[in-house]
């Protein structure tokens, strides 16, 4: 050990140098842990997305078929009961709460251009299953013709069938993709600096 030191002595531009290098060191060991907490902050926002994205998929498909067993329910009261007994037992309260809930729902916050066409139609469809119903009621307090206005009405409940399902099969089909989302990210961050 003192003859390192002595060489030290000897060779004054020697501490000049072992500092450039240890600074060169230092800095990249502060390069290489920014760029690692970036990398674990960029992963955490990717599981953070992909977390929101399932929960948005499984409200929104827990809505979607609550709002289709709610109008099954109005369908089966219909074809069953007479008119009369229908309108007593059809909860209009409910079917305005289940249209309310669906139409509360943030579909642009909903992953793909699939997923949201799909509650944006299933949106509409619950409004013309509404619009149909009060025209039954009307038909049946007025005496007009109800069987159209079944007929109208269980058109449209196969239409939300059909867009329910489809919204089902879309999400079961929706893998969410890390890496697209991680390249968005770093885009953006080289858009931002350049």
């Amino acid at each position: 050990m003192e003859e390192l030191i002595c060489w030290f002595e000897r060779h004054p531009g020697t501490a000049g140098w072992v500092q450039a290098v240890g600074s060169i060191i230092a800095l990249v060991a502060v390069i290489g842990v920014a760029w690692w907490q970036n990398q674990k902050a960029l992963r955490l926002i990717m599981e953070q997305r992909i977390e929101t994205n399932r929960q948005l998929i499984e409200a929104f498909t827990a809505i979607a078929r609550t709002t289709r067993s709610h109008f099954l329910t109005i369908l089966d009261t219909i074809n069953q009961d007479s008119p009369a007994a229908f309108l007593n037992s059809v909860d209009i309260a409910a079917t305005d709460r289940v249209i309310a809930a669906v139409d509360a729902f943030p579909f642009q916050q909903l992953p793909t251009f699939n997923t949201i066409n799909g509650a944006l139609h299933i949106s509409q469809v619950t409004h013309l299953l509404r619009a149909n119903l009060d025209q039954m009621l009307f038909a049946i307090n007025h005496g007009g013709d109800l069987a159209a206005h079944v007929s109208e009405f269980q058109t449209e409940f196969f239409n939300l069938c059909n867009w329910v399902e489809a919204f089902i099969v879309e999400v079961e089909n929706f893998h969410p993709r890390p890496q697209p989302l991680l390249a968005r990210l770093r885009q953006r961050r080289r858009n931002r600096t350049a």
